[in-house]
């Protein structure tokens, strides 16, 4: 007889255990869920241009690209120069960035304004022959999974978010454990507005909130 009770009460711990074990998780998906509200109560942290690898090319070393190449460059076009110019590379440059001369372009992944020609390039050599990053979405790819505030900010300027680090509002982050919570600038047809924005580490936009006109689904 008392056998038989341990044996039902090591079957209720462990009914008890696993009940546990779902709530928690369930939490824990919650958790993912975030509000207006976390953005004002939480403690961000301000963004400046040593940051931002378009005003401080070193940063452009942050980024840990989602494969292994023996070279890559990241190359600055100035308005009609086709060849443009390089301001950072990884790798040996005197071994491999002769791979990768005879190219010319006349767009790229990321523009100063609006109104000009300026625009950036990724060039790579891969198993000795030339590829090119020109556009958001091979950037994304070529990027992959976020792996610190520089790579977040990278994405987040070629995506169209603007920082203005003259005000937290317009230049902000917190980083979760899976996400970085950023605080920027977006422009829309009414207004320059703040969006609050989640992007996960696996390289996911979601825009919460604006003080404006815009809600929802970025993409």
């Amino acid at each position: 007889m008392k056998i038989k009770l341990r044996k039902q009460n090591v079957y209720q711990m462990e009914k008890l255990l696993l009940l546990c074990i779902i709530i928690l998780k369930s939490l824990d998906v919650c958790s993912q869920e975030y509000q207006p509200r976390d953005f004002k109560y939480w403690k961000f942290k301000r963004i400046n241009d040593e940051l931002i690898a378009f005003k401080n090319p070193e940063r452009f070393a942050d980024i840990t690209a989602s494969k292994r190449y023996i070279y890559w460059e990241v190359i600055y076009h100035d308005k009609g120069d086709k060849r443009g110019r390089v301001i950072w590379s990884y790798g040996d440059s005197a071994k491999y960035a002769s791979t990768i001369l005879s190219y010319s372009s006349e767009s790229g992944f990321y523009y100063d304004d609006l109104y000009s020609k300026y625009y950036y390039i990724i060039a790579i050599n891969e198993e000795n022959r030339a590829e090119f990053i020109y556009d958001e979405e091979s950037l994304y790819r070529f990027v992959g999974n976020i792996d610190n505030i520089e790579e977040a900010i990278i994405v987040s300027i070629v995506k169209g978010y603007v920082i203005d680090i003259s005000k937290k509002k317009f230049g902000s982050y917190k980083e979760t454990r899976d996400s970085y919570l950023l605080s920027f600038q977006i422009s829309i047809d009414c207004e320059n507005v703040v969006a609050k924005v989640v992007l996960s580490k696996t390289g996911q936009f979601n825009i919460i909130y604006s003080e404006s006109c815009l809600h929802g689904q970025y993409f």
